[in-house]
Order: structure tokens, then C-alpha cells, then sequence
């Protein structure tokens, strides 16, 4: 059995996960839960009429929780959304950095971007920067 090869593209404004024929769409913005940090939703706000903490890594200006746990936590959703089963053997990555990004890590957002990944179940990574 083969692992899928799933492409993210990532920007400030959207990451997006794709495997050839789907795709998943969502803004790099987590809610947690008010009290415990808890992630309750990825993306877009949880349901129920919970109340919730909206951060989002890439604008916030003082760090809520462990901003690298909230980006491993949107690869995993990310990933997730396009292997279907526990059965598939763990996916490769191939992750194209936004210029945005890019000058916001300083220089350590190859470093970070494939922790992130590793840390989320991904058997393989490969990053390309994109060019501003």
C-alpha cells in the first residue's frame, strides 16, 4: 500500500491541503477553550454556542498558548481532513512556503514548517519557498 502525497500551500491568509482531487481550505486561526487552551476547532469556529478563544498564529502579538503546538495541531487537521481511515500508511508532504511567512519566521521557517509536519504524522517532507 502506498502513502498519499499531500501538497500544502501556506500563507498568513489560507492553508491549503490538497491530494490531487481534493482539497481543504482554512485559515491558519485556531479556537480554544477559554479556560484550559484547549483547541476546540481548526479553521473555522467550533458549534454549540461554546465560548472560545480566537488566535491566529500569524497576527497575534502576545503568544496565547505555544504557537508551534497550534501549527502542528492545523497539519494534523489538515491531513486528516484528506486520509480517510487509520489504516493508511502516514503521507508525505510537499509544503510551499509563502513569502509572508517566510519574513515572518526570520529565516527558520523551512525548520519549523517540517517539525511541525513530522511532529503531525508525516512520513516525508519536502518545502519549497516561494518566491515573493
Amino acid at each position: 500500500m502506498f502513502s498519499k502525497t499531500i501538497t500544502l500551500t501556506a500563507s498568513k491568509e489560507e492553508f491549503v491541503f490538497s491530494d490531487g482531487q481534493r482539497e481543504s481550505r482554512f485559515r491558519p486561526v485556531v479556537y480554544l477553550a477559554p479556560d484550559t487552551k484547549k483547541i476546540l476547532a481548526v479553521g473555522s469556529a467550533p458549534t454549540g454556542g461554546k465560548a472560545y478563544l480566537t488566535v491566529d498564529i500569524f497576527r497575534e502579538q502576545e503568544p496565547v498558548v505555544d504557537a508551534f503546538s497550534i501549527l502542528e495541531s492545523m497539519f494534523r487537521f489538515g491531513v486528516r481532513s484528506l486520509v480517510s481511515g487509520f489504516i493508511s500508511p502516514p503521507p508525505s508532504l510537499r509544503i510551499a512556503i509563502a513569502a509572508d511567512i517566510r519574513a515572518e519566521l526570520k529565516g527558520f521557517a523551512s525548520s519549523v514548517f517540517r517539525a511541525a509536519a513530522t511532529g503531525a504524522g508525516a512520513r516525508k517532507v519536502e518545502i519549497h519557498e516561494e518566491k515573493a
